[in-house]
């Protein structure tokens, strides 16, 4: 199989994985809301399908996330066999790999330090204290998207939204920072399989030559 037909084979396969994570994702929602229904005093699905748009980015983010991790992860194995089939230093080719790599990785890592450093948990905390101190200023409305709505209520959602999105930017960040690191392992085990290789062809070598020597003297 040529090159670019096995991209395009990696590439649909984590499609239809994908597909089947998020079926299986699905199928599970389904459930706890039958559970749900059956146990709890409340109907859930009511509750479900006020908020259903939230479910369905949560399934397409989900989703990609699969796909997308997936496909890296058979596009590096493509790229591992590759080297070992048509390049001819493939040490060298390894070694650089590695080090492109661990450059992403620094900046990742950078990046997730910037990101605690910004946490918003201390605002949080500040908007707590505000909230159950019940300021006046929080019980004025105001018009949002066609619905009245209270600063108090406005905050809460705002504060919810605002962590929410924070959380799942440094969940995203983490995920990379372990692709990165299984990406460094990968290579770098194919990197000492190879030197370990060069080097017990060395050591023959240099042995054959040791002893062709000590043969022509004797």
């Amino acid at each position: 199989m040529k090159t670019e037909e096995r991209k395009k084979y990696n590439k649909g396969y984590a499609i239809k994985s994908a597909i089947k994570s998020m079926l299986v994702l699905l199928a599970l929602i389904i459930f706890l809301l039958y559970i749900g229904n059956s146990l709890l005093p409340t109907k859930v699905t009511d509750y479900f399908w006020r908020y259903s748009w939230i479910i369905f980015l949560y399934l397409i983010y989900s989703g990609y996330r699969n796909y997308q991790n997936l496909k890296e992860f058979l596009d590096d194995s493509l790229h591992i066999q590759l080297i070992k089939e048509k390049y001819r230093f493939p040490i060298a080719e390894f070694k650089e790999v590695v080090a492109i790599t661990q450059v992403f990785l620094a900046v990742v890592e950078k990046k997730i330090d910037i990101a605690k450093f910004f946490t918003p948990i201390p605002f949080i905390v500040y908007g707590i204290g505000v909230y159950v101190d019940d300021k006046v200023f929080l019980q004025k409305t105001t018009d949002l998207f066609g619905n009245i709505i209270i600063y108090k209520d406005l905050m809460i959602y705002g504060g919810f939204i605002c962590f929410g999105l924070y959380l799942l930017g440094l969940n995203r960040l983490l995920e990379r920072h372990k692709q990165l690191s299984l990406r460094i392992v990968r290579f770098q085990s194919e990197l000492f399989f190879y030197e370990e290789l060069l080097l017990s062809e060395e050591k023959v070598r240099k042995k054959e030559y040791i002893d062709t020597i000590k043969s022509i003297l004797d």
